[in-house]
């Protein structure tokens, strides 16, 4: 593996290498054999990793088959990765800038390498193997600086040109950031960059393929209950950034809940939450503001029966909640949205 170091002289060999070690890696099933792989490749051979991709700007089909390999190193669907592990740590630390170089070098026309690294992202996710807390601690933002860049290149693609890969990768991707309450994000969101975001999972709502409306939906939720746990922690000092985020992005709350209720089953629990999810974050910023959201919601609706049993309904919930602030108010607030499902069921029963 001598001629690694001289990328410029053997594109080919290494390509072929980096075959070889994906197919290893996808082999390895247990912490004691990725412990002895990872202690062989880093830092060397990750180190010259890195040096092919600078150096080879331009070389796409080498750069996503980097990135395969780097989301393969990242992957934990046979728990070879604890959360105890150094070695897991390191490789997390080691693999962000290299995927924040690659994104420097590739337009928003190649999809491909933008879907490889959102899938490596939700490894680190979903893989419980960061302390995303301990990052916080010590302000690294080698993660969230990673995640901004990656936006900034997403939203420069029109919406209607994304193909149904990377929008189900966005999504799930999406949902499981949000679902894994990373509690110093929100400092890091821009509000402009949230209302865009909401945005896509517009899209997915919009365009009824239910290929797309399930994933989305299920991101919707998460980021409702996101917020609103942010909320009901009376102690966050990001509690101000919550509700200027939630406020920039009440416009795209309102579309996304008028498109839900024109498409949802009201016989289905789980959908009849999804729809209730933007509305209980506009509830947990302020009554008023619901009150006033509620009311340029209805008016864009056809005036049935089932409409005004739900403008209604929802009068009925905003009144039962009385969350102020106070922590002695929160398991009301929070048994409230609990009761919400069963409590439309039988409105439209």
């Amino acid at each position: 593996m001598k001629f690694l170091n001289c990328p410029l002289k053997n594109i080919k060999g290494i390509m072929r290498i980096l075959n070889i070690l994906l197919g290893l890696l996808k082999s390895i099933r247990n912490p004691s054999c990725f412990n002895e792989f990872f202690d062989w490749f880093y830092p060397d051979y990750m180190n010259t990793l890195a040096h092919v991709v600078q150096t080879c700007q331009d070389n796409l089909d080498l750069h996503k088959l980097i990135l395969k390999f780097l989301r393969e190193l990242s992957s934990n669907q046979t728990h070879r990765l604890k959360l105890d592990n150094i070695n897991a740590f390191i490789m997390f630390k080691a693999i962000c800038p290299i995927l924040f170089t690659i994104l420097n070098y590739h337009t928003n026309k190649e999809y491909r390498p933008i879907v490889i690294i959102l899938e490596t992202l939700r490894n680190f996710l979903i893989g419980r193997y960061i302390s995303f807390d301990y990052l916080g601690i010590y302000n690294d933002r080698c993660f969230i600086d990673l995640i901004l860049k990656l936006f900034t290149v997403i939203l420069t693609i029109d919406i209607k040109d994304y193909y149904p890969k990377l929008t189900n990768v966005l999504y799930s991707f999406l949902s499981s950031f949000f679902s894994i309450r990373i509690k110093d994000a929100v400092k890091y969101l821009v509000p402009e960059l949230f209302n865009s975001i909401l945005i896509m999972l517009y899209y997915g709502i919009e365009s009824q393929r239910s290929s797309l409306v399930l994933p989305a939906s299920s991101a919707i939720e998460e980021i409702s209950h996101f917020f609103s746990l942010q909320i009901l922690n009376v102690k966050s000092e990001f509690l101000a950034s919550v509700k200027e985020i939630l406020v920039v992005a009440e416009g795209t709350l309102l579309k996304i809940t008028e498109e839900l209720i024109r498409t949802i089953c009201f016989d289905d629990e789980d959908y009849i939450s999804l729809l209730l999810s933007p509305l209980y974050s506009l509830i947990s910023i302020d009554k008023r503001l619901f009150q006033e959201a509620k009311k340029t919601l209805f008016t864009k609706l056809p005036n049935t029966d089932s409409i005004s049993k739900l403008d209604g309904f929802l009068d009925n919930i905003a009144n039962t909640i009385e969350f102020n602030g106070n922590p002695e108010d929160r398991d009301k607030f929070i048994s409230n949205y609990l009761d919400i499902s069963k409590l439309i069921k039988e409105t439209y029963s």
